[in-house]
């Protein structure tokens, strides 16, 4: 039997589930709740809210878009990304780290809290009880996206390919042993990483090449996002980089 927390629970109190988020510690907002919402969506004027006064516009780590990837409303019209980004959200109690895609134009609410992160993170919609609560020590046996961050800082010599010590993070836990996935690819200036498909190990490490194409030395800083990670759905992933 699953133990509810009872720290932390949301009452609702309109037809729909919307809970008070505190969006980096800065900027609260009133978040939907929404399972029918695939990913975590948040409007770019938010995201220019939270941001104002922090004088760093990479204060909340971009994410590589997934490709391929659009955005419909419940009409059907498709939503204009305009970034993705690491964001931590504050609510009933915990803070979580979520990858959230940021849209231009109108949502339902300026933050939506999507499956990924009901699944992710164990949250419970009770109509019954007519309140959202965590489930107490849940660790999601299904996700949706994991970060891979860097834990140290890494130098990456001219024009070489480094194999990185990276850790996979699900929500705001390590993954499991034995989680497999397939790194996306992502790039900047100054280095690149394929698809590579990996099977993690303690504390979530998860090994990647990094490729340095330039005549410089790069240094990876510690707590760097490289890219994300996505469930391998064929589960054949045993480590090594796609071709």
């Amino acid at each position: 039997m699953a133990v509810v927390a009872e720290v932390g629970t949301a009452a609702l109190n309109t037809n729909r589930p919307i809970i008070d988020v505190i969006i980096a510690g800065r900027s609260q907002s009133a978040a939907l709740v929404d399972s029918g919402a695939s990913v975590t969506l948040m409007t770019a004027h938010t995201l220019d809210e939270v941001l104002h006064g922090s004088g760093d516009s990479n204060d909340l780590p971009r994410l590589p878009i997934p490709p391929n990837l659009t955005i419909s409303g419940v009409t059907g019209q498709l939503i204009s990304i305009a970034s993705y980004r690491l964001i931590p959200f504050s609510f009933m109690g915990r803070t979580v780290h979520r990858p959230t895609l940021v849209v231009r134009g109108q949502l339902k609410n300026d933050v939506i809290i999507g499956y990924d992160t009901v699944k992710d993170e164990g949250i419970v919609i009770d109509g019954a009880e007519d309140a959202v609560y965590f489930k107490d020590g849940h660790r999601p046996t299904e996700w949706a996206v994991a970060a891979i961050a860097a834990p140290d800082s890494t130098r990456l010599e001219p024009n070489s390919v480094t194999f990185v010590n990276t850790v996979a993070i699900i929500g705001s836990m390590e993954a499991e042993v034995g989680t497999k996935g397939i790194v996306c690819a992502n790039s900047n200036d100054s280095w690149y990483i394929p698809h590579t498909a990996v099977v993690t190990g303690e504390e979530g490490a998860a090994e990647i090449p990094v490729i340095n194409p330039t005549d410089q030395a790069v240094t990876l800083q510690e707590g760097t996002i490289l890219s994300t990670m996505l469930p391998d759905k064929t589960g054949n992933a045993d480590g090594g980089s796609e071709d």
